[in-house]
């Protein structure tokens, strides 16, 4: 049986959005201490591998996870500095998330972002 894949269509403003907020949220954790050590806690990247890791989408992703896991002390605090509103970041975590085909133009012209997950049969 394949498994089915439910894939987004987005456009390339929506993807450069939802990665750039990520950047300007792994900045936030960066600029203190506490946080850092809490993300790096969390998510198990070595401190030296942050600067290469943050080209990577699924790094992306696990930046804006890990200021979603706590709304009290990083989710509303990172808001208010990015005056990104919490929905802002939960749609950016999703446009990352998920399988995305970026619709240039018409829907005849969608380029696939990645490939569904096949199953096992």
């Amino acid at each position: 049986m394949t498994e089915r894949v439910v894939v987004r269509v987005v456009s390339a403003g929506q993807v450069d959005a939802a990665e750039r907020l990520a950047i300007v949220a792994l900045g936030w954790i960066s600029d203190d201490i506490d946080r850092v050590g809490g993300f790096i806690d969390r998510t198990g990247i070595r401190a030296d591998r942050i600067r290469q890791a943050a080209g990577s989408r699924d790094f992306l992703l696990g930046v804006l996870e890990h200021i979603m896991s706590d709304e009290e002390w990083l989710l509303l605090p990172f808001c208010a500095v990015s005056k990104a509103s919490p929905r802002e970041v939960c749609e950016a975590r999703d446009v990352l998330a998920s399988p995305y085909r970026i619709k240039h133009g018409s829907a005849e012209n969608m380029v696939p972002k990645i490939l569904p997950r096949r199953g096992f049969s």
